[in-house]
């Protein structure tokens, strides 16, 4: 049962992280390109610009696709009881879920909010945060 909801969670992320791309060749290049970077503080860009700020947790990584549309960062160091209250907020700025999935150690949300997905990963104290914007 936990191998398939993992799998299915796999699938949801997999399908956000495709969602909007354009053209084929687009994809793998933006792959290639991302590289990633560890800033010392919160990145100030029209993709976090969409979502509020964790009250808690220590940014661990980012990695920069706005060449097609996309803006992943890490997280760590967030409770359950953190997490869920940086779920709230975001509900509280518009955003309505679209997909989830939920274990004892991982879990996977889809949140959209006109024109921006979210694409989240959870997995024990560390989220995952896939931002896309449409073109």
């Amino acid at each position: 049962m936990k191998r398939r909801m993992l799998y299915g969670l796999a699938a949801v992320l997999l399908l956000a992280f495709c969602a909007g791309c354009g053209e084929a060749d687009r994809f793998p290049e933006t792959l290639v390109s991302a590289e990633y970077e560890y800033p010392d503080g919160w990145p100030e860009n029209t993709f976090t610009a969409q979502i509020p700020e964790p009250q808690s947790g220590k940014l661990q990584s980012v990695r920069d696709f706005s060449e097609s549309g996309r803006y992943e960062l890490t997280v760590s160091g967030l409770s359950a009881e953190e997490r869920d209250a940086w779920l709230e907020a975001l509900a509280a700025a518009g955003y309505r879920e679209a997909a989830a999935a939920e274990e004892s150690a991982s879990a996977g949300f889809l949140l959209e909010r006109e024109g921006v997905t979210l694409s989240i990963a959870v997995s024990g104290e560390t989220v995952t945060v896939l931002i896309t914007m449409e073109e």
